[in-house]
């Protein structure tokens, strides 16, 4: 590229060239495209989602049933969730856009949606009950309601432990992602040329190429309305969204495969302002740039033993979620979710709380604030959110918590001059799910004095292994151990410097070892990655870390495979 930077209609007038060979994709005008729908929006072709206005009726109608039928406490969650997918990629050599909001288009890879659940949870004498339905209609919901309500009556009778809902403050009001340029407005044409654009910045950089995912973008726009019998009412829309593409660099057989948006979440809050940031093209060429980089190391393999660690920071974070993270849900750590094989090595609370079982050096919250990637006003029970300090200087201070689940820690809450209250932590995935605790955003906190790059992290090792992404990794049910495959992108370091690419290598973690005395180094704000980690509850979607980059001693190296 030229030193001196093209103006952004300069980059796309000079990357969205006509289709003319196999290493650029198409613009919008090369593509089947019909006059008819070259303008056409998301909107054009999605059904109607249900009125705002009509869901809050809905959830009155449920309260007021279930509070009519005997409930002494219940809570209403109505949701509305409407998709757009746009994709480009080649079925042979042919260019071809995916879309699953146009039938004009090739057959997308799921249906355009507009779906609404609502789900009742009610309480009777200090036992609860949960129903729900996927029909927006009075008769519906109130019928939840009042099933909810009978089960739960049937079921008070034989508490040996009734049920708490701590005292939460009445809440009303409403709240949206604040965005500047609603991504189901914008013409799918115009959407198809940034696309273009994007893959046209990758295949111009020599053995760099899309992977077989090809380039899209991805919108959602969900409603919630949360109401309760104590008079809680309020109203969300979340607007999220973003770029998907696997980059790839090529040498000779080695292939390694990258996220084309560098270490930032793929899919966030915001609207279609976001695909606009003029260094985006930057981005996705660095970083298709460093994925030729890293393909060009030769093979290497380390005989199994015990190893000194860096990982990139969303390695970081996706060891941090789901060995640390998921260990601080309240009902894990309580024994709630036993049941089903999910449990917490940081438990029973009790025995917990107040110890220093990590290295000094972590620091870790969960937020759902507004601020947070994917967070809001309030969480899924009506609850203001916050941001909860969850270890400090390695010492355990709190879990995320519900209504639910918070009075199980009043001992610790009282003796810490805390009060007792859900610490706004209530998740969910669909309407059809009870709330559970969820980490919103898990953030660890950097060292503001420690190394700027991950090179200065690598720099102080003999011989040890670099962690650059993350494979398939494998947990047992409380969390305390995983195995990471040797499908993960690894690289032999010597003195401070990559000299191969490891193939047959995994890794065998101890979550309280990792995290205590295994922990030598931070890295600064300049190392931290974004990446998402598995709730690895069905109910609950998958949650956002924050970490910055982080050097491991002693950590267990396994091999796999033949040479």
């Amino acid at each position: 590229m030229s030193p001196l930077r093209p103006t952004r209609r300069e980059f796309l007038a000079a990357t969205v060239a006509p289709f003319g060979a196999r290493s650029f994709l198409p613009s919008s005008q090369s593509l089947p495209i019909t006059p008819r729908n070259r303008a056409a929006r998301a909107t054009t072709y999605l059904p109607d989602g249900t009125a705002v206005h009509t869901l809050r009726q809905l959830a009155l109608a449920a309260v007021d049933a279930a509070k009519s039928a005997g409930a002494t406490y219940a809570d209403v969650r109505l949701m509305t969730m409407r998709d757009s997918f746009v994709s480009l990629g080649f079925v042979g050599d042919r260019p071809t856009l995916f879309s699953n909001t146009s039938s004009d288009f090739a057959p997308a890879f799921f249906p355009p949606r507009a779906t609404f659940d609502v789900g009742v949870r009610a309480m009777v004498g200090g036992a609860t009950s949960f129903a729900y339905s996927e029909r927006p209609t009075i008769d519906a919901v109130t019928e939840a309601a009042k099933h909810a309500t009978a089960s739960a009556r049937g079921l008070a009778g034989h508490l040996r432990m009734p049920l708490e809902m701590v005292h939460a403050p009445v809440a009303t009001g409403e709240w949206e992602t604040p965005i500047r340029i609603d991504p189901f407005g914008v013409p799918l044409e115009e959407q198809v040329d940034l696309l273009a654009s994007y893959d046209n910045v990758v295949r111009r950089i020599k053995n760099g190429s899309v992977s077989l995912v090809g380039t899209g973008f991805v919108w959602y726009h969900k409603i919630v309305v949360v109401a309760t019998t104590e008079g809680t009412l309020v109203t969300q829309g979340w607007r999220y969204g973003g770029l998907f593409q696997r980059v790839q660099g090529r040498q000779g057989v080695s292939i390694v495969e990258l996220d084309g948006g560098d270490d930032r979440l793929p899919i966030r809050a915001g609207g279609y302002e976001l695909m606009l940031d003029p260094a985006g093209h930057d981005r996705i060429m660095r970083r298709t740039e460093e994925a030729v980089r890293l393909a060009s190391y030769p093979p290497s393999v380390l005989d199994v033993g015990r190893y000194e660690l860096v990982t990139g920071g969303g390695a970081t974070g996706h060891f941090l979620g789901s060995l640390v993270g998921a260990a601080l849900e309240s009902d894990r750590a309580l024994g709630y979710e036993a049941g089903v094989g999910s449990g917490s090595y940081l438990g029973p609370p009790s025995a917990v709380l107040g110890q220093q079982l990590f290295s000094p050096t972590l620091q870790l919250s969960s937020s759902r604030l507004p601020s947070a990637p994917n967070g809001a006003q309030w969480d899924y029970e009506g609850v203001e959110s916050t941001c909860t300090p969850l270890i400090e200087r390695g010492r355990i201070i709190d879990y995320v918590t519900t209504r639910a689940t918070a009075s199980a820690l009043r001992s610790w809450y009282e003796r810490s001059n805390m009060p007792v209250q859900s610490n706004g932590n209530a998740g969910i995935a669909t309407a059809i799910n009870v709330p559970l605790p969820s980490h919103g955003h898990l953030i660890m906190a950097p060292d503001a004095g420690g190394p700027a790059t991950i090179d200065a992290l690598c720099a102080g090792v003999s011989h040890g292994v670099l962690l650059y992404d993350p494979g398939p990794m494998s947990v047992d049910a409380q969390l305390s151990s995983a195995f990471m495959l040797p499908s993960a992108l690894m690289f032999e370091i010597r003195r401070g410097a990559i000299v191969g690419r490891l193939m047959q290598n995994g890794l065998q973690l101890r979550s309280r070892n990792m995290w205590g005395r295994s922990l030598k180094q931070i890295g600064g704000a300049r190392t931290i990655g974004y990446t998402f980690a598995d709730a690895a509850k069905s109910q609950l979607d998958s949650f956002s870390v924050e970490a910055p980059a982080a050097h491991f001693v002693d950590v267990d190296v396994t091999r796999t495979g033949v040479e």
